[in-house]
């Protein structure tokens, strides 16, 4: 099992490789990897009750493969050295192309007038009605992790892709980043947003459960 495991990561690290040198085509790659059952089981994810029929899997499907055409041969080895790191970020793409979409959305109900998504939900924090719209917060938040070394960074994204604590720390194990416990994971998250919480100011602490 395991000589089985550490194979597919030379397998990924080679695919990778060989892309970012020319040597294989983006569409090689991506048949490789099967892109097409990954993106399907990550769009599936998603209510999209609230877009009426408008917006569905389907166009999220294609809009995130739009983005991973783009963007995959931009991937550095160092972040993406194995599956489990290169469809973690395909989760997180994800989810961003969804969020682009909801705020397509809202501005075509509401004229731009209204935050263009839910921090609470995103982000855990009850964010300040005043000047944050949910993309400025969510951009601001990228942002402030940015301080942070690579692991719990990481981490951080994985939480927002609503990855559990403890599947987050099996991603990081499997990435070769950290060598930690679900706890461990926990704890760095908390930290993370009680911290950006004191960069944002007084804000009422967080009350979506998150779960194990």
């Amino acid at each position: 099992m395991t000589n089985s495991s550490s194979s597919r990561k030379a397998d990924f690290a080679t695919l990778l490789q060989d892309l970012l040198d020319g040597r294989r085509s983006i569409d090689d790659f991506l048949t490789v990897i099967d892109i097409e059952k990954w993106l399907s089981i990550f769009c599936d994810r998603y209510d999209f009750t609230i877009f009426e029929g408008a917006y569905g899997p389907d166009d999220l499907f294609l809009e995130s493969l739009e983005k991973v055409l783009k963007s995959a041969p931009k991937l550095k080895p160092e972040n993406t050295p194995n599956e489990c790191a290169f469809y973690g970020w395909l989760s997180t793409l994800v989810f961003h192309t969804f969020l682009d979409a909801l705020r397509k959305l809202n501005k075509l109900k509401n004229n731009g007038q209204v935050r263009s998504d839910n921090p609470e939900t995103l982000l855990n924090i009850h964010a300040p009605e005043v000047d944050y719209d949910g993309k400025y917060f969510l951009s601001r938040f990228l942002k402030f992790i940015e301080r942070y070394a690579i692991a719990q960074r990481r981490a951080t994204e994985y939480w927002l892709a609503d990855y559990s604590y403890r599947e987050t720390a099996e991603a990081l194990n499997d990435e070769g980043l950290s060598d930690c416990c679900h706890v461990t994971v926990k704890n760095w998250v908390e930290a993370i947003l009680k911290a950006f919480k004191e960069d944002l100011g007084e804000l009422p602490p967080p009350k979506k459960p998150r779960r194990w």
